[in-house]
């Protein structure tokens, strides 16, 4: 089973669905990209995304509400992706919490780690490497005994997804 689990409002939801579709498609009279719209997940989303035309993958997404049960769905994970939302500032300490509480849990030691540092398109004062060295990951990385791999991406204009996908791949 692949997780995909992060803070509340960091962009799980939007992601899922820009992976599960190819691009989003035209809107017809402007020919502009027509994202699509989302709403707080409550509970759990399940999401099959198309890696290929052969392969399929479900990703079970867990509300950023449900945190202290996310541990309740960690014994058959395979691949966990964890969402950051590099644009809140007050997130990314909270997030750095929980992430390292997931690095250490038990049933989680043999997983592969993907952490998505997301909303990279949006204009703040810290930057990505700030972001790195608040959440400590090279030290994090060092010292896991998971596989870690970070990307950054937008979920909002695709910048980078294409980076998850390759990831997703390894566990077909």
């Amino acid at each position: 089973m692949i997780l995909c689990v992060g803070p509340k409002g960091c962009g799980k939801t939007l992601l899922l669905k820009r992976l599960q579709l190819e691009s989003f498609p035209k809107n017809e009279i402007t020919s502009e990209e027509v994202i699509p719209t989302t709403v707080p997940t409550v509970g759990i989303n399940i999401t099959t995304i198309k890696l290929s035309r052969k392969v399929d993958t479900t990703i079970h997404e867990l509300g950023g509400a449900m945190a202290p049960i996310w541990p309740c769905h960690f014994s058959q994970c395979r691949g966990l992706m964890f969402v950051i939302d590099t644009s809140n500032l007050m997130q990314i300490s909270a997030a750095c919490i929980q992430l390292y509480e997931i690095v250490t849990h038990e049933s989680l030691q043999t997983a592969q780690i993907l952490i998505i540092l997301n909303k990279i398109d949006v204009p703040v004062t810290t930057s990505i490497i700030e972001v790195k060295d608040v959440l400590r990951l090279e030290q994090l990385k060092q010292h896991a005994k998971q596989s870690i791999e970070t990307v950054e991406v937008s979920a909002f204009s695709g910048d980078g997804v294409e980076n998850i996908r390759k990831w997703l791949l390894q566990f077909q």
